[in-house]
């Protein structure tokens, strides 16, 4: 009974930390994903800026 309960104990904490790494690698991913958003719209702003300009220096021509 004894081994058992060892066992049991062993399969919750070895499903607990299977969920925790789950957990934390959910959490990287959004935090890898919020970085990827930001650069991106970092890149856009930056790129319609360039077009914009090269726009108004064409009709300016």
């Amino acid at each position: 009974a004894f081994a058992l309960e060892l066992l049991g104990v062993l399969l919750l904490s070895t499903q607990s930390a299977i969920a925790l790494s789950a957990f934390s690698r959910a959490s990287a991913l959004l935090a890898f994903g919020a970085v990827l958003l930001a650069f991106g719209a970092v890149l856009l702003r930056t790129l319609f800026r360039a077009v914009f300009v090269s726009i108004c220096y064409n009709n300016a021509l």
